[in-house]
Order: C-alpha cells, then sequence, then structure tokens
C-alpha cells in the first residue's frame, strides 16, 4: 500500500480523491461553508483543516453540490469515541494486499470488494482512504444503504453504498452477533465486568490436600 498522507493534509493530496475525466461534475476540489470538498462518484471527502489556503479554491458550483450531497451527511454517526476503528489495526491485512489503482483510462478499475462493519467497499478506495491521517472507520450499528464513515485527522469521509456490490472476499470490524437469533449485539465502552469481590481470589485455593 502508498505512503500515508501527512498532517495536515497538503493540497496536492486532494487530487486523489477527484473524478479523473475532464469536464466532469467531481474533476477537482471545490470550498463550501467552511470546508473543502473533493469526490469522485465513489467517496466523498470534508476537510475543515489542511496545507492550503482556503480561498484559493473555488466556490463549489451548484452541480458539485448536488452531487456531493445525495450522500446521507445528516445522518453522521453521533456515537461515542469506542465505536470508531483506526484503520491501522488493519494495516497489516490492508498491506498484504496489492495496491489497487482506482482508476483504469478513465474509468473505476477491477478491485476486490471487503465488508467494513456491514458496508461492502471496494478495496481500492479503501486502501485510498486509510491513507488519510489518522483514519478511523465506524463500527456502530448503521441503516441500510448508509455509507462507510469515516473521520480523520482535519476531515472526515463517506464511501457511498453501492447496491452492485452483493459479494465480499474479506471482512474486518465485523459486528458481534448473538448466536442464537443473529441479532447484533451492542458494544459496550468501559472496562469489562469482574465478578470477585476485592481481596477474595476466585477459583477459591484448593485445601483438599493441605
Amino acid at each position: 500500500m502508498k505512503d500515508a498522507f501527512p498532517y495536515p493534509l497538503p493540497e496536492v493530496a486532494l487530487a486523489e480523491f477527484v473524478h479523473p475525466a475532464a469536464g466532469h461534475d467531481l474533476v477537482r476540489a471545490y470550498r463550501h461553508a467552511g470546508e473543502i470538498l473533493a469526490g469522485n462518484g465513489y467517496l466523498a471527502l470534508r476537510a475543515h483543516r489542511g496545507g492550503w489556503l482556503d480561498h484559493e479554491f473555488a466556490e463549489a458550483p451548484p452541480a458539485f453540490l448536488v452531487r456531493f450531497d445525495k450522500l446521507p451527511w445528516c445522518r453522521w454517526p453521533a456515537g461515542p469515541d469506542h465505536e470508531w476503528r483506526k484503520l491501522t489495526e488493519q494495516a497489516a491485512a490492508l498491506g498484504e494486499r496489492a495496491t489497487h489503482g482506482l482508476w483504469l483510462k478513465g474509468r473505476l478499475a477491477p478491485s476486490p470488494v471487503w465488508m467494513v462493519n456491514e458496508v461492502r467497499v471496494r478495496l481500492s478506495v479503501l486502501q485510498l482512504v486509510a491513507r488519510l491521517p489518522r483514519a478511523e472507520v465506524f463500527t456502530g450499528r448503521v441503516d441500510a444503504g448508509d455509507p462507510l464513515w469515516v473521520r480523520f485527522s482535519g476531515g472526515r469521509c463517506a464511501l457511498a453504498a453501492d447496491a452492485r456490490l452483493n459479494l465480499h472476499s474479506w471482512e474486518i470490524f465485523p459486528p458481534r452477533r448473538d448466536g442464537w437469533t443473529g441479532d447484533r449485539i451492542k458494544t459496550q465502552a468501559g472496562p469489562k465486568p469482574r465478578f470477585t469481590q476485592p481481596g477474595v481470589n476466585w477459583p477459591p485455593t484448593d485445601l483438599s490436600e493441605i
């Protein structure tokens, strides 16, 4: 896998997150409402901090915003920090696969599909967002059709759900499920409960041969 992007995210890195076809609505990054926006039809990135001057970007045109706002940003998870997991935890799995480029002659290149939490995404897209500084994915409960939410130092990102991806070859950060019902088990924060009393050892010492 390619090297990670530094923090703050440099302007040149934004070129990796836009569409390569000239004349496409998503061919460049824009500014809007205090953020720099970039997307390519498969992911969208919003950065509120980076190694650039915001005024150097053009204001986002209406056609761009229409496409960008098709993602359900209003459902951005407000869950606790323990429901976010660092992609560096999966660095070995991501790194042992060959790096898959996003594009081939201006079109999306073939790529394996992985299940992350409960969202299927292309490995090529996942490898790209894994390069963002301190990238973390949301592993809490999601609704059907929700994107894979990603946050990183200086911004956030969404990998669009794609109904055409109905099979996957690998799975990371799977939710815990009840063995009988298959229902998802809610992740609990904080230390695990201890069933001992202070000063009491368990199991008790066997005194039968003393």
